[in-house]
């Protein structure tokens, strides 16, 4: 889980340095590494054995506004 929200800051922060095709690949990895993520989290969830450790799910459109917003803070 800590290895896929490594991988997202990742992206997010490479964003505003990429290209147009950059872009795609940044939203296809995103999306990949929040599908993933909330796999792990409905995991987690179900086998934790109180609510106190469940985690929130990812919200898959905010992380891509997130995304869009950070294409968009060229430097």
């Amino acid at each position: 889980m800590r290895a896929l929200l490594v991988e997202r800051e990742a992206i997010l922060e490479r964003a505003p340095c990429s290209s147009a095709i950059g872009r795609q690949r940044d939203r296809s990895q995103l999306q990949r590494v929040i599908e993933t993520a909330n796999r792990a989290i409905t995991r987690l969830n179900h086998e934790a054995p109180t609510y106190r450790q469940h985690r929130r799910l990812l919200d898959l459109n905010r992380e891509l506004e997130d995304l869009a917003q950070a294409h968009d803070d060229r430097g």
